[in-house]
């Protein structure tokens, strides 16, 4: 039982390269700044759904706008792809209008 620990500790170790939730959720908010047009200390990233090694869906609003992401991370190692979802015809849509 110690090995097996020993290896899943291993396997996820920050040091060589896993993914966590709060360094997708810098990435998201990189991208969404510019997406949105909208400087990083105005954008707000949430959490959408909750998939493993920070994969699945994130929402960001910033500026008076809004726009979705689905994120999917390896499981080892740090590359995650990160893709707009648009909404309607639009990739970014103003809040408040339909």
């Amino acid at each position: 039982m110690r090995h097996v620990a020993a290896v899943i500790a291993f396997a996820c170790n920050p040091m060589i390269g896993c993914t966590s939730v709060d360094a997708v959720t810098r990435k998201v908010s990189t991208r969404a700044s510019f997406d949105l047009a909208c400087p990083s200390e105005q954008v707000r990233v949430v959490r959408l759904d909750d998939d493993l090694w920070g994969s699945g869906a994130y929402g960001a609003t910033g500026c008076g706008k809004r726009i979705s992401y689905n994120v999917a991370c390896a499981a080892i190692g740090a590359t995650c792809q990160i893709a707009a979802q648009a909404a309607s015809d639009a990739v970014v849509r103003e809040q408040g209008k339909p």
